[in-house]
């Protein structure tokens, strides 16, 4: 099978210059949050077949590539992550398939979740390879918190099953620094010139959660986790998007997302001045909820249907409403209608 080559390429740079960096060549364009991985899926059980996935996350590129052999010819195989199906893979003729593509959903985040492939019963086939694999391949680039001249850079890498974490200066006051793992000396980073690197393996501890100090002299200068905060997954700037729904009867209705600033999503679907009744929403062909309208003290009737990533009080969000048609239906009557919702 061919290998769609923009993602191959540039994930495969990265990871070389990610490579790099821990024998204490740390190069200046990886310096932003950025996560990497490059890993085998592999038969479950009894099951037959193979994969690999790969997925480059950061702030100028969301892209991952999917690819499957050895399974049943035209087949249509799902990808999951954490348990949820984010990805339809169609197999050809030899049981192949693969897939490249940006951000299948706003909430798609690999990091620490299990990632495997289901067939049409929803049995699951393929997962990833444990990090030991040897063709498992993993990094993460978090920036730290200045408190001081430079820049500082937690980097975790998972390279032939072994786990390192490098910690870097640049710029920083010239000195030697102690890295404070949840307040316990690690390593000694030497930085004469203000630059400098110091990596600590075995790793013993989680590098996404941990605290993470670069001291001296008992002064903290730099601090943070090794978690890479990353557009679009872990921070995003707060918008309301919204678009009115064409008429076929009295009334209106609006259609309106709203994405907050810890990337969590809010989707309204809202009616008004329309009869009192229940009315259906249909989102890509799919029944997703019920409006209930009523009325206000005035006699104005109106009523909203809400959908939430991350709140629990209302009904979730799972599926993607952007780039697909919204039908307010009340007895199989469309009232309001929307072809594409795309504000």
């Amino acid at each position: 099978m061919q290998d769609p080559r923009s993602l191959r390429a540039s994930a495969i740079a990265f990871f070389a210059l990610v490579a790099l960096s821990q024998s204490g060549c740390f190069l200046a364009n990886i310096d932003t949050a950025t996560y990497y991985l490059a890993a085998p899926l592999v038969p479950i059980g009894s099951a037959s077949g193979s994969g690999r996935v790969e997925i480059l996350f950061a702030a100028w590129q969301h892209e991952f590539f999917f690819e499957l052999e050895g399974l049943a010819p035209d087949t249509d195989y799902g990808v999951t992550v954490g348990g949820a199906r984010y990805l339809t893979i169609s197999t050809d003729a030899a049981g192949n398939g693969q897939i490249q593509t940006g951000m299948p959903a706003p909430s798609f985040d690999p990091r620490g979740r299990r990632i495997a492939v289901v067939d049409p019963d929803d049995v699951e086939v393929l997962e990833l390879a444990a990090p030991s694999d040897p063709a498992y391949s993993e990094a993460e680039v978090a920036p730290l918190a200045a408190f001081g001249p430079g820049t500082g850079v937690v980097q975790t890498t998972t390279l032939r099953g072994q786990r390192s974490v490098a910690v870097t200066l640049r710029g920083a006051d010239p000195g030697t620094y102690d890295v404070v793992v949840d307040g316990t000396p690690l390593a000694a980073l030497d930085a004469p010139a203000g630059n400098g690197s110091a990596v600590i393996e075995p790793v013993l501890f989680d590098p996404r959660t941990a605290a993470i100090e670069v001291q001296r002299d008992g002064v903290g200068y730099f601090a943070g986790d090794g978690r890479a905060r990353i557009e679009g997954l872990d921070w995003c700037s707060t918008a309301r998007k919204q678009q009115a729904l064409l008429a076929t009867v009295e009334g209106s209705a609006l259609a309106a997302l709203v994405t907050r600033a810890d990337c969590s999503l809010r989707f309204e679907v809202a009616v008004a001045n329309v009869p009192m009744d229940d009315y259906e929403v249909v989102v890509g062909g799919v029944a997703r909820g019920t409006i209930a309208v009523g009325a206000d003290e005035n006699g104005v009737t109106g009523g909203t249907v809400t959908f939430s990533s991350s709140e629990s009080s209302v009904a979730p969000l799972d599926f993607d409403p952007m780039g697909a048609p919204i039908e307010v239906r009340r007895a199989d009557q469309a009232y309001f209608a929307l072809d594409v919702f795309a504000p």
